[in-house]
């Protein structure tokens, strides 16, 4: 089953700050309802599953930010200690 419009809003918004009720409201449901919306959201597989899905993009992507990251340090490192010797 595909995400309507405003679930993969939810889902988009939900990443924001894991709080479901703030992302009902952002995605366009109603206050009044937004909390329990929120709840059932979370319930229902397809929108679990899109939430773990981007998760876990969101993770891999921060992975390899970090690894890149350390990467660039140790090269300065590198060139420093060669420079240094000289």
């Amino acid at each position: 089953m595909t995400l309507t419009t405003k679930q993969e809003r939810f889902v988009t918004e939900y990443l924001v700050d894991l709080n479901a009720t703030q992302a009902a409201i952002r995605a366009g449901y109603s206050e009044k309802t937004a909390r329990q919306t929120g709840s059932e959201n979370l319930s229902k597989p397809d929108i679990a599953d899109a939430i773990a899905d981007a998760h876990n993009k969101i993770a891999e992507k921060a992975e390899w930010s970090a690894v890149d990251r350390l990467r660039m340090l140790a090269d300065i490192s590198d060139a420093d200690v060669q420079s240094s010797s000289g």
